[in-house]
């Protein structure tokens, strides 16, 4: 049994196929242009197929319906010749080979073995065919009432499967119940299958391997294959490529070409579903330019291996499996590698697809493994990355990675996706700087890896947005990615320094009242700068200015005007409303600001904080006396006017006796004047009275 390496294989499968090629092309040139016959009919066709003799090539001239078995006698060509051969079933005499071929194309044989008869449709025991060309069909005998049936192509009943090498074609083969679709018969022996080219699709009817064995066979045989497309699918319990039901794998080397083995209840590739313990999984080799299907009917079976049927029984030896080429494994399909069992995994080997691989053995990997599901033992490459989000503590849990194999490109992974709303830079060796690692990077070992992001804005968080003038605000500022914090910048930018924004070690000193403006920009490509707006009141008051006209008459009333500021010079409107007016005469009236003077003399009005006595400001006041009037002069009465005071004439008039008026101590001439003419028009009034009396 082979445990392992695809260069302990390689000899043994090139020496195989070596000898087989070199015997089939010996054969082919040692036929005699001479012996060449073309026929038309089914009777000449019997004739020169099963006659003796020498090697020749037989061409159909016609399309041909052969009733009954067409049995060859001798070693042989077919040439199709572009037309259609069918026939009961077709039977290489022992030590013989027949080659078919088609020189013109479009050629086909058409063979099905009559039900109830086990016979395979192509009989290839103890000979060879070699197809090189043309649609072929071959059909073993279905079963009657359950019984057995034969082989597709290879052995009948009880028949051995004999030697069949495909270099080009299409190929159909269909085992009947027991029996390989290209193998042996039930109960019979495995052959060699070769394939190099064309287009195989192999199954069997029941219990048969698509490519191998029939059911119950004491070998599986040699399975090779290095090119073409192939479709091996096993018969209930039977392997897709290797062994029938209750029969052991076979020594499978693909090598190359397009590969895909199934079964509906069993293995796609190794030993038939089993119920004794001596039927293992053969040895199983994928090279590298092979790309290799192989699916199981269940999670629960294996791909490629053995399995019993019977749980009790345990599980048959695995067998050996190198894998150098790609391993696809399906979904709802597993690869269980068994407790002791290594399965390397070369260079240039890959395991891929959505099946799970498991099991207590160990699979040693020196190429890729792509699937999700792997929970069996990997050496080799395996490594687990964990993508830190290099984010503020808290913010995201970093997510982790297992990679089985040199890069995550390779082992079919991606990068861990952004694990934040920011714009992702990539991923690098360092939180800054650093090698950036991408899905090519090597990996030698388990690392972490940091996310670094692009930068679009700083935001400024001040500690409050509204303070009093004279107050230092403390303040952070973020460095921003599409608004996902990144980092803390706060050391690194740079205030500006504006009328009333001055900058401490402890932030920023706001002495302007109004709206002050902080604005900070961090250095750097590009360079990033933002902005905040914080309400600043203006502080205590600290000073009073007290304003008064400087003279005002005796008794009457003044307002004040108080204004305050704070110890920036800022403003506070209120400031009348905390005061208290004095005076240095006790006489003064103050109702508020309003101070009413009834005593002349220079007045100091004094202006005081209530909070603050010491906050003051005072304002000198001149109080003018007020005027002392004259008393009014006494007017003589109306009826008799006195003769004895002279009455001072009106401007441009005589004057009256008596002489000049007098002077009225210096009381205006014109105000006597009024006065003088008052009395006068009353003393004409009074002698007009008169006069009406008398």
């Amino acid at each position: 049994m082979r445990t392992a390496a695809t260069s302990v294989a390689r000899p043994r499968v090139f020496a195989f196929l070596v000898a087989f090629v070199l015997a089939c092309a010996a054969a082919l040139l040692a036929v005699p242009a001479a012996h060449a016959a073309a026929v038309n009919n089914a009777e000449a066709l019997r004739s020169e197929v099963s006659s003796s003799g020498t090697d020749s090539t037989v061409t159909l001239a016609a399309d041909i319906d052969v009733t009954g078995v067409l049995a060859t006698g001798r070693s042989l060509t077919l040439d199709l010749a572009g037309h259609h051969l069918t026939a009961d079933g077709v039977e290489l005499a022992p030590g013989s080979d027949l080659r078919i071929v088609d020189g013109v194309g479009g050629g086909a044989l058409t063979t099905a073995a009559p039900a109830g008869s086990r016979r395979a449709g192509i009989r290839t025991t103890d000979a060879a065919l070699v197809i090189n060309g043309g649609t072929i069909t071959a059909i073993g005998a279905p079963g009657v009432e359950g019984g057995d049936g034969g082989a597709g192509i290879g052995g009948s009943v009880d028949g051995d499967a004999g030697n069949v090498f495909i270099a080009g074609g299409s190929v159909t083969a269909t085992g009947g119940p027991r029996s390989a679709g290209i193998g042996s018969g039930f109960r019979g022996m495995g052959g060699r299958v070769v394939i190099t080219g064309g287009t195989v699709e192999a199954r069997s009817e029941l219990h048969g391997a698509g490519i191998g064995a029939g059911a119950v066979a004491a070998t599986s045989g040699e399975v090779l294959i290095t090119g073409g497309t192939v479709t091996a699918l096993g018969g209930r319990g039977g392997a897709g490529i290797g062994g029938g039901l209750s029969s052991q794998g076979a020594t499978v080397d693909l090598l190359g070409g397009e590969i895909v083995a199934r079964s509906e209840l069993g293995l796609g590739i190794g030993g038939g579903y089993a119920g004794g313990a001596n039927e293992d999984g053969g040895d199983v080799v994928i090279g590298e330019h092979a790309r290799v299907t192989a699916s199981s009917s269940s999670h629960e079976i294996s791909a490629i291996g053995a399995r019993h049927y019977v749980p009790d029984n345990g599980e048959p030896p695995f067998g050996s499996l190198t894998v150098a080429g790609e391993l696809i494994l399906p979904a709802d399909t597993a690869l269980i590698v068994q407790d002791g069992i290594t399965v390397p995994v070369t260079a240039t080997g890959r395991i891929t697809g959505d099946g799970a691989i498991k099991g207590a053995g160990t699979i040693a990997n020196a190429g890729a493994i792509t699937n999700a599901d792997v929970s069996v033992d990997v050496t080799g490459h395996h490594y687990l990355v964990t993508f830190e989000p290099n984010l503020p503590v808290g913010e995201e849990t970093p997510e982790r990675v297992r990679v089985y194999a040199s890069t995550f490109a390779a082992g079919g992974r991606d990068l861990a996706p952004s694990p934040a709303a920011g714009t992702l830079a990539g991923w690098f060796s360092a939180r800054e700087g650093g090698e950036e690692f991408t899905t090519t990077t090597p990996l030698t070992a388990d690392r972490t890896v940091y996310a670094q992001w692009t930068p679009d804005r700083i935001a400024l968080r001040p500690e409050t947005t509204a303070v009093t003038a004279g107050d230092v605000v403390p303040f952070e500022v973020e460095l921003l990615s599409d608004q996902l914090p990144i980092r803390d910048v706060t050391d690194e930018v740079v205030v500006s320094e504006t009328e009333g924004v001055d900058v401490t070690d402890d932030g920023v000193l706001l002495t302007r009242a109004g709206d002050a403006i902080v604005t900070v920009t961090l250095p750097g490509e590009p360079e990033l700068t933002t902005t905040a707006t914080i309400a600043v009141t203006p502080g205590d008051i600290a000073s009073l200015a007290l304003s008064l006209p400087d003279r005002v008459d005796q008794g009457e009333s003044l307002t004040a005007t108080v204004e305050g500021a704070d110890r920036f010079g800022n403003a506070r409107p209120d400031a009348p409303e905390l005061v208290t007016l004095t005076s240095d005469h006790p006489s003064d009236v103050i109702d508020g600001l309003t101070i009413t003077f009834p005593a002349a003399s220079e007045h100091v009005i004094t202006a005081t904080l209530d909070s603050d006595p010491s906050v003051t400001d005072s304002a000198t006041v001149t109080v003018v006396p007020a005027a002392v009037p004259e008393p009014p002069a006494e007017e003589p009465s109306p009826e008799e006017p006195a003769v004895d005071q002279p009455v001072r004439p009106s401007a441009g008039g005589p004057a009256r006796a008596g002489g000049a008026l007098p002077d009225a101590g210096g009381v205006d001439a014109a105000l006597v004047l009024a006065a003088v003419g008052l009395v006068a028009g009353a003393a004409v009034v009074l002698g007009a009275a008169r006069t009406r009396r008398s």
